[in-house]
Order: C-alpha cells, then structure tokens, then sequence
C-alpha cells in the first residue's frame, strides 16, 4: 500500500483523523483573506462597506478572523443561532439578513442587544433584520415591547430593513414599478422610529428602539451564472434595477435610505461597478466549493477599480480567484472489481450525513497540486451515489485500458495517471460541491497548515500571493486548531421553550 499512501495520504495527520471529518486549509483560507482584502480595499476608499456573510463557516474564530483581516464593518447572518456565535467572539456589527417572524426567536435576537458577553464588554453597536411584510413589522416591534420590559440597557437599535425582491422570487417585496410595497413598509419602519425618538425626547423613551436600516437587494440564483460578462448582465437586469427603483421611490416620498445591500462572491464586483449598492456582502469567498469554483473569474479588473494603481493592486487576485479551503475527509472502507468488465469501486465512510449533494456530487482533491483529480470526481472517477453513511466511487476505465489491476483483484483501485492505488484505510479528500450546507453537517473542524519544513520552500514573493500560493504547496500539513461550528441549529435554549 506504499503507493497509495503517497497519492492520497501524503499529510501524516490525516492518518489518524476519525473520519468522515471537516478540513479547513488555514493557509488556503489566509490567502483567500488576502485576495479578498486587495479587491475591496479600492472600494472601502470609496466609501462602500464589506459586512461578509458567516453563514458559510458558522464559526465565531473564523468571523472574527474574517472582519480583522478585511477590517470589515462587521458579519452577516442566516439564523439567530450564527448571530449568538458571532457576538461569542466578539463582533460588535450584526446583519441578520433573513426574515425572522417567530415570537421566540426574535426575542432570542433581540436578547443580544442587552448581551455583554466577555468578548462585547459593551455590547453590540449594530444589530439588524430583513422586514418584508407587515406582519413581518408588527412581530418585530412586539419582540421590541416585549424586550422593553427586560432589565438592562440596550446597547444599539434594532435596525430594521426591507427587503426587496431582485428576481430570485423568494423572499422580498416586488420593486418598483410593479410595487410599491417597499415604500409601504420603510414608512412604517420610519414612523416607529420617529415615535421612539419622541418618546426619548419626553424622558419616556428607555428600553428597545427600533431604527430604519435601508434596503436589502440581493439575488443569490445569479451568483453562478458562469461568466463574468453573464453575471453583470444579470446584476444590471436584477439587483442593480431593483434598487434603482427603490432608493428613487423613498427619495421622492422623502425618506433617505442609510444603505443599500447586498451582493455575494460571485456578483460582488459587478455591484460595486454598477453603483447601486453601499454595503457588499460576500461569504463564500474564504472557504469556496467546485460550484463558485466553475465560474469564470472576471478577465480584468471592472471599471470601478480600473485605475492603473487598482489594476496593479488587485489584477492578480481577480484573474486567479480564490482557493479551495475547505475539505471533507472520508476513509476508503471497501474496494471491489467486478468481475465481466464491471467497473471497479471504492466505498468511503462520508454519505449524506457528511456531505450536501443538492449542487451536485463532490470531487476527489489533488492537495499534492491544490487541484482536482484530473477532472470533476478523479477524472475516470465518478461519484456514482450517497448514501446515508457511504459514498460510492466507481472507475470507469479509458479506452486501451489504465493503470488499472486485474478485473478480479478486490484489493485497490487503480488511479490512471497517478501511479498508484486506493486501498481500504486510504484517506482521500473531498470538495464539497455547496460548501454551506456541508460546513453545516459538522460541530468541528480541524484546521491546518503546511509544516514550516515544507511552507519554506515555496514562499511567494508578495504577501498576498505568499498567503494564496502557499495552498499549492508540497508537503505535510498539521493540525493548528479545532474550530467549534458553534452557529448551527436553533441557537439559545430560549428557542426550546416555544
């Protein structure tokens, strides 16, 4: 088996992880900070703010990392229970862009505005929430009576947003021209407002207020459309109309909006060009997955950044893209070859309980060369099915044959090009094709690096290609620390008691 251990078990470390098992590569992560760093740094100039998406990692050290490397104004998050682990480690800035309408999961929100938790010692300095009915409204302002009443001193208002519609049909009120519910809605938001500053002004104004955030325009469909031509098109036509429209609805009716957000990793660029949006919010940026990975990264640097000084800055990181950070490890459990040309077969412990298959199978990584197999599952690897707790990879053999053994032997399988063999109790790597809801499948995971012995000798020359690069590099890894993925499921016990 010495020669499967070379191809697939090359880091020491993976030898002894209890698979199946969530890999983050530290390095990889570092670099795609950096990427990331130089493409927004243009536009911070320029007065937008970055307030990337947690919901991809769900992990608080990985947040707070995130909002110090690309001094962020804070996170977005999906649920109550990715906002309580993000104030945990400490980030005072707080987006929940999601409707929540439920009586106790919006006082478990709202709760976090009289949290001091050794991380916050004074608190949160923005909290916000997406709004796009008056139902929606009515629950929030009762979950803010209701928090009134609540011993302590609120820290900051609710912010509260609309959400408009940008042609994914799902959540969001429709824009202008076809509505004008966004103006419905930020009128009431604006009135609340106005009667807690009233109520203050009379010495009757303690406890919970609320406050008018903006809007939020987001179409998360468009962010894999997959050239970049494509995708512009599509901001234009989607989330840059819509928000046209709406800012310019408000603005006639005299209400001045604060910010406008939204974008993702895959449209971030064409809204900050488009001028329509203030705040970008991408996420899966510092983790990625082969679905992001298919898009066509832009062919230059957009007309928002197109000065010859941006150009230079950000050129490399916009042509390369970001790296593949994250993994899930499975362990080779069974091989078998089938007798009558039947194709050969490897069986992994990681099924669907460890990995997400809604955008498709996973594929078999290359760290050796940060890189696929050849091609999607091993090149002549297919992914053929998931189980609950099983995998199975089947070995289509090319024409002329491959570096195949004989079609009776069940003790490996063969690798053509690769020289060499899985065997049972080989480790092999797995990218997660929609990294989200397979980060979420886990409580753990081990982050890791490239030993100094083997980072050495393949430093790059300047920081942010050293930080990108390094994820290529040869050579053994070890585990740095085990991250706990403290946002998933409900959150505070205070849910349970519905």
């Amino acid at each position: 088996m010495a020669a499967a251990a070379a191809a697939f078990s090359t880091h020491a470390f993976l030898r002894s992880v209890s698979t199946p098992a969530l890999i983050v590569d530290g390095d990889a992560f570092d670099g795609n900070l950096a990427a990331m760093k130089a493409l927004v740094t243009p536009l911070q100039a320029r007065g937008l703010t970055v307030r990337p998406h947690a919901k991809v990692h769900k992990c608080g050290t990985l947040g707070r990392r995130t909002v110090d490397a690309l001094a962020a104004s804070g996170l977005c998050c999906q649920t109550v229970a990715e906002a309580e682990e993000m104030a945990r480690a400490g980030v005072a800035d707080l987006f929940l862009t999601n409707q929540v309408v439920t009586p106790a999961k919006l006082d478990a929100l709202i709760a976090l505005l009289l949290w001091r938790p050794a991380g916050l010692p004074t608190g949160l300095r923005h909290l916000g929430l997406l709004v796009d009915s008056d139902a929606g409204i009515d629950a929030a302002l009762a979950a803010v009576g209701r928090a009134s009443q609540a011993r302590g001193e609120p820290s900051c208002a609710l912010s509260l947003y609309v959400e408009v519609d940008a042609g994914q049909n799902r959540c969001g009120v429709a824009p202008p021209p076809r509505s004008n519910a966004v103006l419905t809605l930020a009128r009431r938001i604006v009135a609340a407002a106005a009667a807690d500053d009233d109520a203050s002004a009379v010495g009757h104004g303690g406890g919970v207020r609320v406050a008018f955030g903006g809007l939020q325009v987001y179409h998360g469909g468009i962010q894999h459309v997959r050239t970049a031509a494509a995708r512009a098109v599509a901001v234009q036509a989607g989330p840059a109309a819509a928000a046209r429209a709406s800012v310019a609805l408000l603005e006639a009716d005299g209400i001045q909006v604060p910010a406008v957000c939204g974008a993702g990793t895959g449209t971030f660029l064409q809204e900050a060009s488009a001028g329509t949006h203030t705040e970008l919010q991408p996420g899966s940026f510092c983790l990625m997955d082969s679905d992001y990975g298919a898009n066509e990264a832009p062919p230059s640097p957009p007309a928002v950044l197109a000065s010859e000084e941006a150009a230079a800055e950000v050129g490399v990181a916009v042509n390369g893209g970001f790296h593949q950070a994250v993994f899930v490890a499975a362990t080779v459990i069974s091989v078998g070859g089938g007798a009558g040309g039947r194709p050969h077969k490897a069986v992994l412990d990681a099924g669907v309980k460890a990995l997400d298959l809604t955008a498709g199978p996973p594929t078999l990584w290359d760290w050796r060369r940060a890189r696929p197999f050849a091609g999607a599952c091993g090149g002549q690897w297919a992914f053929r099915k998931g189980y609950d707790e099983h995998s199975v990879l089947e070995f289509v053999r090319s024409h002329g044959g491959g570096g195949g053994n004989g079609a009776g032997d069940d003790a490996a399988v063969a690798v053509p090009g690769q020289g060499a063999v899985l065997g049972v109790g080989d480790v092999v790597l797995l990218q997660p094709s929609h990294v989200d809801p397979t980060v979420n499948l886990f409580g753990r995971a081990l982050l890791v690096r490239r030993a100094a012995s083997s980072a050495a000798g393949s430093a790059a020359s300047s920081a942010a290609g050293s930080a990108a690069g390094s994820a290529a590099g040869l050579g053994e890894r070890f585990v740095e620390e085990v991250l706990e993925i403290g946002g998933r499921g409900l959150g505070s016990a205070a849910l349970f008691r519905c």
